[in-house]
């Protein structure tokens, strides 16, 4: 049996409203219990109906007054019958109602402390800005800008209801305390505008502004509801050519994506796609030779503006371009085992690891470690069209056999075999 919290103040709460002396009516109907409840479901409903209570008794309207009520009563009979109140048998059998705390007359010689004035009436804060950017699943950062009031200072704080107050009620300090956390930053001023970016815990929240006058009370401003969106699952990249395409895993309550490509160089890349539009065209993102990373952010559009998902990242290698290298015969007949290395490459490559293996017989070397080693480069750096050359000689032992370079780093890089030179006798 779940606990409907609105229908419970419009039935409950609301007609008591202007009631004095004891709360009339059935207390099991102001507890919330219902006949055929077990003990188990009696204790939840119990807690869930005290929780609305102190929720609510902070406020200064009519329905505050009956809730802060029910918690003088609740804590009476806590006091009196304790965890029997689990019990249906409880419930059938019920307790006299305790009696009201009785009202003290002060004598008319005894002072009485002054009631503090109400606060003054001071400007509310209007549409607030809060976006979430989650760090985590467990934390966000949410940044926050309002517009600057003429007088008075402004303090945020996070709720997990709305107030029961509306935008523009004056607030005592008492009331203002008790309600939601204050959150605490390094206030920044851009312009009319003021600003701050505090970590919150995950989930969605309420951010009000309050416009603190200089009795410790406010005025209530606009509350504004924001979280983090669920995000999207299993994220893959494949490259085909100069293009990436993606897929993921929708959570069912998404709709929306942001896609952010950030490439090794040049400017950074970003698109909004819906799921139809993703289904219909797929998500291919223009990623050319190079590398870089790809974020992608679930989006839920609210009224008080969009929640963004826990990012999801993959990285996207580059295309290393082509490298052709020639292995010519020099000096004259009777050097048999010197040749020419030369390389070409058709853009510019940095950072270059090159081996040059030979294995004796008629096998092509499968691998940089297969057979023997000539020559071995890092750190090399190819141009454009520039060819690269360096002679070396095949030892008589490895002769006949068969030659092969690698380019071992940077991974990519496509290399063309010289088949017709590629053999020593």
């Amino acid at each position: 049996m779940t606990f409907d919290s609105r229908a419970y103040l419009r039935d409950v709460v609301n007609p008591l409203r202007d009631q004095v002396g004891a709360l009339p009516g059935d207390l099991a109907r102001h507890y919330g219990v219902e006949p055929g409840m077990t003990s188990t479901e009696i204790a939840d409903r119990l807690r869930k109906v005290r929780e609305f209570w102190e929720q609510r008794q902070g406020g200064s309207g009519a329905a505050a007054r009956v809730c802060a009520r029910m918690l003088d009563r609740d804590e009476i009979l806590r006091r009196d019958h304790g965890d029997r109140m689990h019990s249906p048998d409880w419930w059938t059998t019920l307790p006299e109602e305790p009696e009201e705390p009785e009202e003290i007359d002060f004598e008319e010689d005894e002072e009485q402390p002054p009631e503090p004035p109400p606060v003054k009436a001071t400007a509310h804060v209007e549409r607030l800005r809060v976006t979430v950017t989650a760090e985590d699943q467990d934390t966000a950062i949410a940044h926050i800008a309002w517009r600057t009031p003429p007088s008075g200072r402004v303090s945020i704080r996070r709720s997990p209801v709305p107030p029961v107050w509306p935008p523009g009620t004056p607030v005592r300090a008492a009331d203002l305390r008790g309600f939601g956390e204050p959150l605490a930053g390094d206030r920044l001023t851009v312009g009319p505008e003021s600003q701050i970016a505090v970590r919150v815990p995950g989930g969605p929240h309420v951010y009000t502004p309050f416009t603190l006058d200089d009795q410790g009370g406010g005025v209530v401003g606009e509350p504004v509801s924001a979280g983090v969106a669920d995000s999207v699952q299993q994220l893959r990249a494949r490259r085909t050519g100069s293009e990436v395409v993606l897929s993921w895993i929708w959570p069912p309550s998404i709709n929306l994506v942001d896609i952010t490509f950030t490439p090794a160089d040049g400017p950074v890349q970003r698109r909004r796609m819906t799921r139809g539009e993703v289904a219909e065209q797929g998500c291919r993102i223009p990623a050319g030779t190079g590398g870089g990373r790809i974020t992608v952010c679930a989006v839920t559009r609210t009224r008080d503006g969009d929640l963004l998902s826990a990012p999801r990242s993959v990285t996207v290698e580059g295309v290393g371009g082509t490298l052709t290298y020639r292995l010519p015969k020099v000096g004259g007949p009777l050097s048999r085992g010197r040749r020419m290395l030369r390389v070409t490459v058709d853009r510019t490559c940095e950072g270059v690891e090159l081996r040059l293996v030979v294995v004796p017989g008629n096998a092509l070397p499968a691998r940089p470690d297969a057979g023997e080693t000539l020559l071995h480069f890092t750190g090399l750096r190819f141009e454009a069209d520039t060819p690269w050359e360096v002679p070396f000689t095949v030892p008589r032992r490895s002769r006949p056999g068969r030659l092969r370079c690698f380019v071992v780093s940077p991974r990519g890089i496509r290399v063309v075999d010289p088949i017709d030179e590629m053999k020593v006798s």
